[in-house]
C-alpha cells in the first residue's frame, strides 16, 4: 500500500488557523478595520451640554480651514454594526477657508459616475465609541474625522435597500444626496486614508435609535436619537 506524504506540522497549524478565522469572519461581527470601509447610517439627536470649539483643519477641498463649531447634531452608527466605530457630527457655525471647493466626480455603491458640487461646509464629523452597554469605549483603528459639505447630484432613488445597523434592520429607501464628506485631520497631522470619502444621501427607514452614550477627543455626551435620516457610503473620487 502506498503510504501519502505527512502534512508538515507548521503548514496543518496554518491551514487550521485560516478555517478558524474564515468561520469567525462568517458569524461575527466586522472587524474594526473593516468597519471604517462600511456604510454608515445617521440620526439626528438631542444632546448633553457642550462647549463651542474652533479647531484648525485640513481636508482636500478646502486645503487649510478654521472652523468653528457648536453643538452636535448627528449620530452616525456604523451598518452593519460595530460599536466602537460610530461618528458624531457637530454644526459648523463659522468658516475661514483658504479655498473655494470646486465640482468633484466620484462613485460610490449607489452610483458609478456621481458628479458632485460640493459647496458650503456643514459639519465636522469626529470618530467616536458608543460606551453604554458595555462598549470599550476605543473608537476604532483608521477611522478619519470627516468634513462635510452642502452636495448635489445626479442621482436616481433606490427603494428596498437592506440596512443593519444597531437599532434596526430595515429596507430602506435612499434618494437624494445630501452631503460629500472629505477625510480631514488637525493642523499638523494627516489622515489615516485619504482615498476614502463619504457620500451621504437621505434614507427613507422605519428605523428609530434611542438613547446613547459616546466618547471621542472632546469627552463622553449623551445623546437621544431620533428616527434614521440618512446613509453615508464610501465613496471614492474618480
Amino acid at each position: 500500500m502506498r503510504l501519502r506524504p505527512a502534512i508538515p506540522v507548521a503548514a496543518a497549524i496554518v491551514s487550521l488557523a485560516a478555517l478558524t478565522s474564515g468561520a469567525a469572519a462568517s458569524t461575527s461581527a466586522p472587524r474594526a478595520a473593516q468597519a471604517t470601509h462600511a456604510r454608515f447610517v445617521c440620526y439626528p439627536a438631542q444632546f448633553s451640554p457642550f462647549g463651542a470649539q474652533t479647531r484648525t483643519i485640513v481636508d482636500q477641498f478646502s486645503k487649510l480651514a478654521t472652523v468653528s463649531f457648536t453643538m452636535p447634531e448627528t449620530v452616525c452608527a456604523p451598518a452593519p454594526g460595530l460599536s466602537t466605530g460610530y461618528l458624531t457630527c457637530y454644526t459648523i457655525s463659522a468658516v475661514k477657508s483658504a479655498a473655494t471647493p470646486g465640482p468633484v466626480h466620484a462613485s460610490d455603491e449607489f452610483g458609478k459616475s456621481i458628479s458632485v458640487a460640493p459647496a458650503k461646509l456643514l459639519t465636522l464629523c469626529l470618530p467616536s465609541a458608543r460606551v453604554d452597554g458595555g462598549g470599550s469605549g476605543v473608537t476604532s483603528k483608521g477611522l478619519d474625522r470627516f468634513t462635510c459639505y452642502a452636495a448635489k447630484a445626479s442621482v436616481v432613488t433606490h427603494q428596498g435597500v437592506p440596512v443593519v445597523d444597531d437599532f434596526g434592520n430595515t429596507n430602506d429607501s435612499i434618494g437624494a444626496p445630501l452631503r460629500f464628506c472629505a477625510p480631514a485631520a488637525w493642523k499638523g497631522s494627516s489622515v489615516a486614508d485619504s482615498t476614502r470619502f463619504l457620500s451621504c444621501y437621505t434614507d427613507q427607514s422605519a428605523t428609530k435609535g434611542k438613547i446613547v452614550i459616546l466618547r471621542n477627543e472632546f469627552g463622553y455626551l449623551k445623546a437621544a436619537l431620533g428616527p434614521r435620516a440618512w446613509l453615508c457610503a464610501t465613496a471614492t473620487l474618480s
